[in-house]
Parts: structure tokens; sequence; C-alpha cells
């Protein structure tokens, strides 16, 4: 059974949506939180909403109330900075995609990308 279907998402029929398969870090800082490697995350990228899902918890950002920030050497490591005081500081998805097919894929929907 899949870890991440204890904490499930998926977007109601109709909505244009993007998902991607990888792994998964929160936490106060990057010495202290909770990891999960791939494929037990799951990110739902949507016109009007960006949904994280971890095996713990469900992530779930307007898209005025997130910036995403790039990164990574192997895979492709994707920081979203937020200001929900009840959502972990770090909140940081994994994955193998190519870095331009998934930026370029939030771009087109209008999120907010930095480097």
């Amino acid at each position: 059974m899949d870890v991440c279907q204890r904490q499930s998402f998926r977007p109601p029929y109709g909505i244009r949506s993007v998902s991607y398969t990888g792994g998964i870090f929160t936490g106060g800082s990057i010495w202290w939180g909770t990891h999960a490697s791939w494929p037990m995350a799951k990110l739902v990228v949507m016109d009007n909403e960006l949904v994280v899902v971890a095996p713990w918890k469900k992530y779930s950002f307007s898209r005025s109330e997130v910036e995403i920030r790039f990164g990574g050497i192997l895979g492709t490591s994707l920081t979203f900075v937020h200001h929900r005081p009840e959502y972990p500081r770090i909140i940081r998805f994994g994955v193998m995609s190519p870095k331009v097919e998934l930026k370029g894929k939030l771009q087109q929907m209008g999120y907010r990308i930095t480097e």
C-alpha cells in the first residue's frame, strides 16, 4: 500500500492540473525536520492552488501566498516560501523531473519562481 494514500489528494474533475511524485522535507531548520524519500510525496499544481502531499500531512497554498525557489544538484528541488504560521518554515519537495520542464509548467500556471 502506498503510504501517500493516507494523505491523498485528487484535483476536482475538470480542473487543469499537473502532478509529480518525489520526496519531501519539512521542518524548522535544515538540521531538524522530517524527511520522506521518493516516491512518498506528491506535488499537485493547479491554476488556483498548489498542494504538497507528505505521508504525514497535506500542505495547500493559493497562488498568491507562495513563492517557489528552485535548486538541486542531482534532481530538482523546490522550496516553498510562505507565511503560513501553521505550516513548517521549510517545505522542500524533490523530484527527478527536468528543472526546465517543471519550471515552465509552474510559470505557465502563474506561480512566482525564483532561483
